[in-house]
């Protein structure tokens, strides 16, 4: 007597079509249990863990825990809030396609850690205009000093004006 059971195998959510299991033999009064060569071995699967620091957030796949098979190419996409810029991609990122960009991808090749950075934008509005003043009244006193300097200059050497 022989009696196989295979179970479908599921990738992301959906059947595959696939198979994978174990092929049950039963052998007189007793069973063995063996593996079918014949049936694919289920995929090796990754966890990839998505974090951002304060002024963004990762939009794709989103922040948490996401399971994908090895080899996956998986896109990152990282929006900053308003007045902040995407900085990096940190942590485990040896297979991201781009650190500096916040729209990339990875390859899963094992369990990843990935934190997308952000960074305030200077405010142009913030620029010490007061400093261009201090300059202007500097210079303008530099520039009467040297005209006082070469009048007296002229008044010295010529006796007059």
């Amino acid at each position: 007597v022989a009696l196989v059971a295979v179970a479908p195998l599921m990738v992301g959510g959906e059947d595959s079509g696939g198979q994978a299991g174990l092929a049950i033999t039963m052998t007189g009064e007793t069973g063995e249990l063996e593996e079918d060569p014949s049936l694919p071995s289920p995929p090796v699967r990754h966890d990839l863990v998505l974090r951002s620091t304060v002024g963004g957030n990762v939009t794709e796949p989103g922040e948490g825990s996401f399971e994908y098979n090895e080899g996956s190419v998986v896109d990152l996409v990282a929006e900053p809030a308003e007045g902040f810029r995407f900085l990096e991609w940190t942590g485990d990122v040896s297979t991201v396609a781009d650190v500096n960009s916040g729209i990339t991808s990875i390859i899963m090749d094992g369990d990843c850690d990935i934190m997308a950075g952000f960074d305030p934008v200077p405010d142009s509005s913030a620029f010490p205009w007061w400093w261009i003043l201090i300059g202007l009244v500097i210079a303008g006193l530099l520039a009467y000093f040297l005209w006082w300097r070469r009048r007296a200059r002229t008044v010295d050497f010529s006796g007059q004006e």
